[in-house]
């Protein structure tokens, strides 16, 4: 995890400065800005630790399925804005909290985490609250939790990295010259390469962004 956190602050970090020096209207008139911002989310993980193997237990593949626990965490997201209707986001997310463990032990649990980036489009603006659609790009990170199999102890615990896709939008509200609350926020995802079947985690967050520049 400390590893995920310290490339997002990195790349973070980069478009800020990137940004900078682009405050200023261009040729066009276009002006730019940056928003960093701090969330927490509520996500169904769409399993719950059910798998399908072979009569050995020696192949076994995950079954998604909705989990009667959801996932509670935390994230960061990046905004990089100029005036017109598109601006480009990048969200990282740690979902860690309630993680459903069926072997009750702590290195088996279900735990998810977001690394994603891609276009966000305004689609109207009431007041102060901005409403948008995006669709991000990336990479999913799960622990499987425990399955039975050949290790060397009773289970084995299973994690993976996953394509991932992220449909969603919401409403951002701004509540001073650089404050501005992210109200709710909710994304579909979609991780084709996951099982014999995609996985499709569903969720919200809400948080608080930093207009930098």
């Amino acid at each position: 995890m400390r590893r995920s956190v310290a490339l997002f602050c990195i790349l973070a970090a980069a478009a800020v400065v990137a940004a900078h020096a682009q405050t200023v209207p261009d040729a066009s008139g276009r002006e730019y800005s940056v928003i960093v911002g701090a969330e927490a989310s509520l996500y169904q993980p769409d399993f719950r630790g059910y798998w399908f193997c072979d009569s050995t237990n020696t192949v076994c593949q995950p079954d998604a399925s909705i989990s009667p626990y959801p996932l509670f965490g935390g994230g960061a997201y990046l905004d990089f804005r100029d005036s017109r209707r598109v601006q480009v986001e990048a969200e990282a997310r740690w979902l860690h909290e309630n993680q459903y463990n069926p072997a009750q032990v702590t290195s088996g649990g279900i735990n998810e985490e977001n690394f994603l980036i891609g276009p966000r489009v305004f689609l109207a603006h009431r007041w102060r609250t901005t409403f948008s659609a995006k669709m991000l790009f990336g990479a999913g990170l799960m622990n499987l939790g425990l399955y039975p199999g050949h290790c060397n102890t009773t289970y084995c615990v299973e994690s993976g990295h996953f394509t991932a896709v992220a449909f969603g939008g919401g409403a951002d509200i701004r509540l001073t010259k650089r404050l501005y609350l992210r109200a709710i926020d909710a994304e579909y995802q979609y991780w084709p390469g996951w099982g014999p079947t995609a996985l499709k985690p569903l969720g919200i967050n809400a948080g608080l962004g930093f207009k930098v520049f």
